[in-house]
């Protein structure tokens, strides 16, 4: 078994290898690749627009 991620939003866990969820809501689904950059030992997403979560909006 490869090494996983877990969403801390829903639970769901992916295969990081693949993308592919192995478990939980998104099961048989895949993350969509994203670049990503280290600066100064940091990981940082790059070429990303954010947007806010429509249940922060709530808050």
């Amino acid at each position: 078994m490869g090494s996983r991620l877990m969403c801390g939003k829903h639970g769901s866990t992916f295969e990081l290898g693949t993308g592919l969820a192995v478990d939980g809501p998104c099961k048989r689904q895949r993350l969509t690749p994203i670049a990503l950059s280290v600066l100064d030992g940091d990981i940082c997403v790059t070429g990303v627009e954010l947007v806010e979560d429509d249940e922060a909006k709530r808050v």
